[in-house]
């Protein structure tokens, strides 16, 4: 794995790397947790520090916050089924987004992945 100190890569050559940014919601006395995976903006390389205080607030976080709503974190995760956890996902990625221009990630991601569909 390279990290974004060793990178050396252009920020506007995305067609072979993406930038993610990967957390955890745990439980209490860390028996259960979900996993949250957010893509970053590879225009704004902001991860650069390893202390998430010095870098501005992301995706993911807004993510976990959103999360946090369904599955709160003083409760037992383990009680909320696969299948719950995938109508939470699709409920918040069919939400759409103020940036980028009020579109959904469910959107997006279909839309980038359009030019590859075979018909």
């Amino acid at each position: 794995m390279v990290t974004i100190h060793e990178g050396g890569f252009d920020p506007d050559e995305r067609s072979d790397r993406v930038l993610w940014e990967v957390d955890l919601i745990v439980g209490p006395h860390n028996q259960s947790a979900i996993g949250t995976l957010e893509e970053r903006n590879p225009h704004i390389c902001d991860l650069s520090t390893s202390k998430p205080s010095q870098r501005r607030p992301g995706k993911n976080e807004n993510a976990n916050g959103l999360l946090s709503q369904y599955f709160p974190k003083s409760g037992n995760l383990n009680n909320h089924t696969p299948d719950n956890v995938a109508r939470v996902e699709a409920k918040l990625n069919g939400r759409p987004r103020r940036s980028p221009r009020y579109r959904t990630p469910t959107g997006l991601f279909n839309r980038v992945l359009e030019p590859h569909q075979q018909t």
